[in-house]
């Protein structure tokens, strides 16, 4: 049970996804900016773990630095569980985070990761660390802002 207990926790993790349904920059300055975010945890796990909280860093598909990193608060991993974080912070790599705005901008749709390390407990198992490694797809601005080209035929 404690051998196979670490890997089914893992597997539960890597296996739930998380939907970002809000982002929110406000505040910037040239090192610094609040961010809040809210999303949906989606998981098929019976198990209904407690995650702590951890530093948890987002990184934009293909990159290897970090665009913001974030405390994301403990909570009990069920189905349909909102995470909140309403945070100010300090800008630690100004390029990655200009990419992430620029493929933000640019782009119908995009990738980012969450990335971090955690403690996970399960009822009277003993607490084990986890990896998190969460694949979040995002829909970027030329969705929400396209015009269908028919739209804008009619209005020339």
């Amino acid at each position: 049970m404690f051998v196979g207990y670490p890997n089914i926790a893992q597997k539960s993790i890597n296996d739930s996804r998380l939907v970002l349904t809000s982002q929110k920059i406000t505040n910037p300055t040239a090192d610094s900016l609040d961010l809040a975010l809210t999303s949906v945890l989606l998981s098929s796990s019976s198990n209904h773990a407690q995650l702590d909280a951890f530093n948890g860093s987002f990184y934009l598909a293909g990159s290897d630095a970090p665009f913001a990193t974030v405390e994301i608060p403990g909570f009990q991993a069920n189905n349909g569980t909102i995470a909140q974080i309403v945070q100010h912070l300090d800008i630690m790599n100004m390029s990655s985070l200009i990419e992430y705005t620029r493929t933000t901008l640019q782009n119908k749709n995009l990738t980012v990761y969450l990335r971090g390390k955690g403690g996970l407990k399960q009822g009277s198992l003993p607490k084990i660390m986890v990896n998190y490694n969460q694949r979040i797809d995002l829909v970027g601005m030329l969705s929400i802002y396209s015009v269908p080209q028919a739209a804008a035929n009619s209005h020339r």
